[in-house]
């Protein structure tokens, strides 16, 4: 009724739910493409990403797109003219 506090369920962070992120078919370009960001200690330019996935380089920013808003921290390191390169954040 009025003035009573409204029980809304609290919405947890990603890192407070555990490991809840999605899981993507062995194989899939999805995972082709984590899985080689994931794999390197340095960065890769998006035509490196979109040759080992199989993607072409607009779906590979729409993949890191997806990435990111399930919870993985993809930087992205520009220096000078070069190209840029994503890597994942550890």
């Amino acid at each position: 009724m009025h003035g009573e506090a409204i029980n809304q369920p609290q919405q947890k962070t990603r890192g407070q739910r555990g490991a809840d992120r999605r899981g993507w078919r062995q194989g899939s370009k999805l995972h082709k493409l984590f899985r080689a960001i994931a794999t390197r200690k340095h960065g890769l330019n998006i035509k490196s990403l979109a040759r080992e996935s199989g993607m072409t380089e607009q779906s590979v920013h729409q993949a890191i797109k997806k990435l990111r808003a399930d919870g993985y921290k993809i930087v992205c390191d520009r220096k000078g003219l070069r190209r840029p390169k994503y890597k994942l954040a550890s």
